[in-house]
């Protein structure tokens, strides 16, 4: 690959296919310049400049020769910051400044700082989803690389971390093991998942008794993975919880967090939570576009950043009553399909929603203090938007209570408790289920199907018939029962038994009791 011209090959995502791409680089005499021809973006035209001065910065000469970029298959539109390397690395061979011989098929990918760093890319783990050719080697940023290794995919792989480090296989292959970027035992794997890495700072949480009856509730929704609503008057804690199940939640399976870290790194988005699982809480006046997605290039919503995570919605009552009712497919399927101007996506949405939300629109309903200056209309209206389809989506309805209980020496009754502690029972209760559910397509207890839920209840025919007694007086709907029988496995887990029991099927049942004030209410 020496002389004039150079063959170098790198990788891109063009219309959703992850294809090969072989950059020709073509070096004659005449008035400098640069071309890059085969339908690339404004993004690669404008990466001449960039180019330049990484060359430069990393000590070797820039070409002042026509240079010609060919990128084939030259019929499709090419689009990234990703080429930059490769890019680099052809003119320099074809400048005989490099010899990469060795390298029988060698594919690049990289952006390039100014001063000749490698960037990490953002969509690296499907990019390398491509079946390379036998014998090839692939290069890529030194932080994707050990992002790659972490998840068991750095075969065929190669980090590097500058464009001067690129001199022969040798050197290329000592640098690439040369720095760590990342603690590997951070990563969730099936040999470190059981372990909790992070500590809790502030570990002691003091609860007063109107908040200690939604915080367990909370505590059962977090093992496995349902949804729950909290009501309360402002002052409540509604906010507090949602934060606490922030700090608590458990640590993803490996397979949870290769769903999540495919979402963030393919669509650019930040986790404030990486490598744990994501946390979001948007503003109550949130689009539909911003929750569900959308747009006119199909962008991520805030469901779908907070896939395999928790999303919380404060003021669940002052939400658009359209953008709660289209919650209603994506809390059940875990999927958000989306149609906009003839384009199509398909997105992974299995979140887990804490929605908080007050009783009326001032807040004070039953608070048993302040008085409440709704009228009666107000409060139904209000209430009408988070009761019918969408409330039966919910697991759990809890409810907090501001009024304190004083004991006989006037001190405020308050129970302590170790986050430590409840964060460790979560993270044992989740790995219950990652063994239970470990061969299949399902990774909670909020996930059953309702054609299996018995089966995995440990229930006979004549437990069915016990059931169908109980249930017969409730005026609970199929979608409701459901609800009822997963939560009864997530709380029969806590207790590491294998049958669910009577007492189980009864607290379950307690935890959506708040369902009927609610639709009451709203009647």
């Amino acid at each position: 690959m020496k002389g004039k011209y150079a063959l170098v090959h790198t990788i891109a995502n063009i219309a959703n296919k992850i294809l090969p791409i072989r950059v020709e680089v073509y070096l004659r005499r005449g008035i400098p310049g640069f071309q890059v021809v085969g339908l690339p973006s404004r993004n690669i035209r404008e990466s001449k400049d960039r180019i330049r001065a990484a060359i430069e910065s990393s000590g070797y000469e820039y070409p002042f020769q026509n240079i010609t970029i060919n990128l084939s298959p030259s019929s499709k539109k090419k689009d990234g910051s990703q080429f930059d390397l490769t890019i680099a690395v052809g003119i320099l061979i074809a400048s005989q400044q490099l010899d990469l011989s060795e390298y029988e098929n060698l594919f690049l990918i990289g952006e390039l700082a100014l001063n000749g760093d490698i960037l990490p890319v953002s969509n690296i783990s499907e990019l390398i989803t491509f079946q390379l050719p036998t014998e090839s080697t692939l290069l890529i940023p030194k932080i994707n690389y050990h992002e790659m290794k972490a998840l068991g995919k750095s075969s065929n792989l190669i980090g590097i971390d500058k464009l001067s480090e690129i001199n022969n296989k040798k050197e290329i292959e000592d640098n690439s093991k040369s720095k760590i970027y990342f603690i590997e035992s951070e990563f969730p794997t099936e040999n470190n998942f059981s372990t909790i890495n992070n500590s809790i700072k502030n570990d002691t949480l003091y609860l007063y008794d109107g908040q200690r009856l939604a915080f367990e509730a909370m505590v059962y929704a977090l093992m496995g993975h349902h949804h729950i609503l909290i009501t309360g008057i402002p002052g409540s804690g509604k906010t507090m919880m949602a934060e606490i199940a922030n700090i608590i939640q458990s640590k993803p399976n490996p397979f949870e967090w290769n769903e999540i870290y495919n979402i963030h790194q393919q669509f650019q988005a930040m986790n404030p939570n990486f490598p744990y699982r994501p946390y979001r809480i948007p503003h109550h006046s949130i689009t539909a576009n911003g929750l569900l997605g959308g747009g006119s290039k199909l962008q991520l919503g805030e469901i779908s950043l907070a896939h395999k995570g928790i999303l919380v919605l404060d003021e669940f009552g002052e939400i658009k009553s359209s953008i709660l009712q289209n919650l209603r497919e994506p809390m059940e399927s875990g999927i958000i399909k989306l149609h906009r101007n003839s384009q199509w996506a398909e997105f992974p949405s299995r979140f887990q929603l804490i929605a908080l939300s007050n009783l009326c629109p001032c807040g004070n309903f039953n608070s048993g203090k302040s008085q409440c200056i709704c009228k009666k209309d107000q409060i139904r209206t209000y209430l009408s938007k988070i009761s019918g389809p969408i409330l039966e989506r919910f697991d759990i309805i809890a409810e907090l209570h501001k009024s304190l209980v004083i004991n006989s020496n006037n001190i405020v009754s308050e129970m302590k408790i170790s986050l430590s502690n409840i964060q460790e029972k979560i993270q044992n209760v989740r790995l219950i289920q990652w063994e239970r559910f470990k061969d299949k397509k399902i990774h909670s207890n909020s996930e059953i199907p309702s054609s299996q839920i018995f089966e995995y209840l440990n229930w006979d025919n004549a437990d069915i018939d016990k059931y169908n007694k109980q249930f017969k007086y409730l005026e609970f709907s199929f979608r409701e029962k459901l609800k009822v029988l997963r939560l009864a496995r997530t709380i029969a887990d806590s207790k590491i038994k294998e049958k669910v029991t009577e007492d189980d099927l009864i607290i379950a049942i307690g935890l959506r009791e708040g369902s009927k004030t609610i639709k009451f209410l709203a009647a």
